[in-house]
């Protein structure tokens, strides 16, 4: 019988262009205590200071103004940071929504109060953070007919610096009936590397659907467990989603 925590954080803003994504990793409290004292070391290994941010990583600022050119330099700390991940986490989870195409939703489709969807599709944030512990939920069910014994519920702790984190632990507990631990990812190293998958799917994503560019998949997708685990929502979806549950069509005179 084991303890299992699962990590969360989010890439993207709910109001900007391109697409947000909510990703994380599931693993025992022991192996996260291993991976917390393991990661700390990297860090120190190569000269980076705690916390870790991705888009200071990937964009060569910051503390990592000196990085930026060395090619070399990067390659050696991802790569290792990434076989890091694989050896101390059993799965990734990840979830993602086209803002653009989640706002019309909303423009064009009444999502009334009352109904149980509603805190599920209030932000972005709702819907990628639901989506994403859906996924960590049906794992569970899949592990546990394989007789895999599981003590008590997954604690789920979300990183605090996102806005809208008071609607969604709202929907979590309502969807799950669990509570959201919010925490700062400077004093929880294990946040960081659901920041780095999120940045990753959100670029990956972004790349490919928005800006219809011709990317080759990035190798780290191919190296960490995951892949069945991972979603994103698009119009065709969240279209199918509101027809299916008989909401109604806004008059495009009628205000939001």
């Amino acid at each position: 019988m084991a303890m299992f925590t699962v990590y969360f954080d989010t890439s993207g803003k709910p109001y900007a262009p391109g697409v947000m994504f909510s990703s994380g990793f599931v693993s025992t409290i022991g192996k996260w205590s291993k991976f917390e004292e393991e990661w700390l070391e990297l860090l120190a290994e190569f000269g980076i200071k705690n916390p870790f941010h991705m888009t200071e990583f990937a964009g060569g600022h910051g503390q990592f103004s000196a990085w930026k050119d060395d090619l070399k330099r990067q390659n050696a700390f991802y790569n290792a940071a990434w076989s890091l991940i694989k050896r101390r986490v059993h799965k990734s989870f990840s979830h993602g929504v086209i803002i653009s195409d989640f706002w019309r939703m909303h423009r064009e489709y009444e999502i009334p109060p009352e109904s149980p969807f509603f805190l599920t599709c209030k932000y972005p944030l709702t819907r990628c953070g639901v989506g994403a512990y859906r996924e960590v939920h049906l794992w569970k069910q899949r592990q546990q007919a394989k007789g895999m014994r599981f003590d008590g519920e997954i604690e789920y702790i979300h990183d605090r610096g996102d806005e809208h984190r008071g609607a969604l632990m709202e929907a979590m507990r309502y969807v799950f009936d669990i509570d959201v631990i919010f925490k700062d990812k400077s004093k929880v190293v294990s946040l960081q590397v659901a920041d780095m998958l999120a940045w990753e799917h959100a670029r990956a994503v972004g790349r490919v659907l928005i800006w219809e560019e011709s990317v080759r998949r990035p190798d780290i997708f191919d190296h960490i467990p995951g892949c069945r685990e991972w979603s994103v929502s698009k119009w065709a979806e969240m279209k199918d989603f509101c027809e299916t549950l008989g909401f109604k069509k806004r008059n495009p005179a009628s205000p939001q």
